[in-house]
């Protein structure tokens, strides 16, 4: 392994990047020149936030994505949960993994192929936005495993802060978030609750006139033809509560954009 030609390559994959896919190519790479198991990157967005979805890149199996996305892992990962409290790399060999839920999550690690020993390396914005490049590897020798990861580390995280910041300006140039008035979220929250327009103004005091106006202008931000497109893509963005999103979330994969949960939210909206 040349650590110069590592660096230089990865520096410059990085750096001329000009959209996600770039980036994964990049990973996938410099999984092979760290001669790795796998090499992952995933933002951590704080808990209740609103925005964006989580950036994940990686190597692993696109069924691993998928279930590490869907089954909420980012919410139990105890690297994540660990990385949350410092800045310094973390040794997958110290987490705990004595509930059954852990049990569970690094028995998919292991059923997955991920790599029974890793790393993950806490990356940080200017802003302070959390990111986190992990690599593995089935190392079962103490000693090997010690000077195999220590030989890499160093170099990861210098790579994975300069990944962080690209992918998170590539992300937001390619898919910029709309912006809603806090009034705006608030009734389009209330909407997506099953809410009429007028039980809404009963329930916030507020005029039907001015309900109205706050939905038609988060429906227009959002660039959406009707208030049901504006709800579905408001949860989509986290703009409005993920709680609300979890809510909903069966009706919304269960019926399609014109199908009944619109009709139903159309009508809620006349």
């Amino acid at each position: 392994m040349d650590r110069e030609e590592i660096l230089s390559f990865g520096t410059s994959a990085i750096d001329s990047a000009v959209g996600l896919d770039d980036l994964q190519a990049a990973v996938y790479e410099l999984r092979d020149r760290f001669e790795v198991t796998h090499l992952a990157y995933h933002t951590v967005r704080p808990p209740g936030s609103e925005g964006e979805p989580n950036i994940l890149l990686g190597t692993a199996d696109a069924a691993w994505c998928t279930r590490y996305i869907e089954r909420g892992y980012v919410s139990i990962d105890p690297a994540v949960m660990e990385a949350r409290k410092t800045a310094l790399p973390v040794n997958w060999d110290e987490l705990d993994r004595s509930s059954e839920v852990l049990k569970r999550y690094f028995k998919d690690l292991d059923r997955f192929g991920i790599g029974r020993r890793g790393y993950s390396i806490p990356c940080f914005s200017a802003q302070g936005e959390l990111g986190i490049v992990s690599f593995s590897a089935d190392h079962a020798d103490d000693d090997l495993w010690r000077r195999f990861s220590h030989s890499r580390a160093p170099d990861l995280a210098f790579l994975g802060q300069r990944l962080h910041v690209k992918a998170l300006s590539v992300s937001q140039k390619a898919h910029p978030v709309p912006r809603l008035t806090p009034q705006g979220r608030r009734l389009l929250s209330l909407l997506a609750q099953g809410h009429a327009p007028k039980a809404i103004a009963s329930m916030t005091k507020l005029s039907i006139h001015t309900v109205r106006m706050h939905l038609d202008n988060a429906q227009a931000r959002l660039g959406c033809r009707t208030k049901a497109e504006a709800v579905k893509r408001a949860l989509d963005l986290g703009l409005i509560s993920t709680n609300l999103r979890l809510i909903l979330v069966a009706g919304l994969a269960s019926f399609s954009c014109d199908g009944p949960l619109n009709c139903i939210l159309d009508i809620a909206c006349s």
